[in-house]
């Protein structure tokens, strides 16, 4: 298997019709959140977590990387030869044709699958069934189905973001550390530069 990087055209319309489909609104302001309104079947997870040091961030967003490729190569198992595309926001979009005949992960794309600093989103089937990441509320959302009951199973040490229960806004109970830097404005989409925020809080890093 090999990831193919797509040219600029194709890596913008996929991008463009992921926003139009999932009303896709990328920004740090946790009133806009969730940035993404599915139009399938989703279950979003909470990534946030108190890690006492960056090297137990860097092991915990390993395991939830692992976890989501081993997922979607199940998911892939028996469904013959499929295309599947690997996006991040503002870097390099890649695509693979894969014919899964064995229950084993989907070898990794060269992008972090762990929203760290970008959106990343990878999809299939006319982009029904994927796996979207947003770095700023640190989720990761699931749509698709047979996926969704696949990673329910596996991904059982991370609990669902309140947001994603209720339309976009509608449900904040969950506090999120905050980001020092000025939002976009509602009506604008830009890229979005920088790591991934870390807020401390005595000897914690809430991610």
């Amino acid at each position: 298997m090999l990831w193919k990087p797509l040219d600029v055209d194709e890596n913008r319309n996929h991008w463009s019709a992921f926003t139009q489909r999932f009303t896709f609104k990328p920004s740090l302001n946790s009133d806009d959140w969730p940035s993404i309104q599915p139009v399938v079947p989703s279950r979003t997870f909470d990534l946030r977590g108190d890690h006492a040091s960056y090297d137990e961030f860097l092991r915990a967003a390993r395991r939830v990387e692992d976890a989501v490729l081993d997922c979607i190569g199940k998911s892939l198992n028996g469904a013959g030869t499929t295309t599947i595309y690997a996006l991040e926001w503002q870097g390099t979009g890649y695509k693979a044709t894969v014919d899964q005949q064995a229950d084993k992960a989907l070898p990794a794309p060269p992008l972090r699958v762990f929203p760290d600093g970008d959106y990343p989103l990878l999809f299939w089937r006319r982009g029904e069934v994927g796996v979207f990441g947003d770095p700023w509320e640190k989720s990761l959302c699931v749509f698709g189905a047979p996926l969704i009951e696949i990673a329910s199973q596996r991904l059982t040490w991370l609990p669902p973001t309140p947001h994603h229960l209720n339309s976009r806004g509608a449900h904040r109970s969950c506090r999120r550390g905050t980001v020092r830097r000025s939002p976009a404005p509602s009506s604008t989409i830009r890229p979005l530069t920088g790591p991934l925020p870390y807020v401390t809080n005595g000897d914690s890093i809430y991610l």
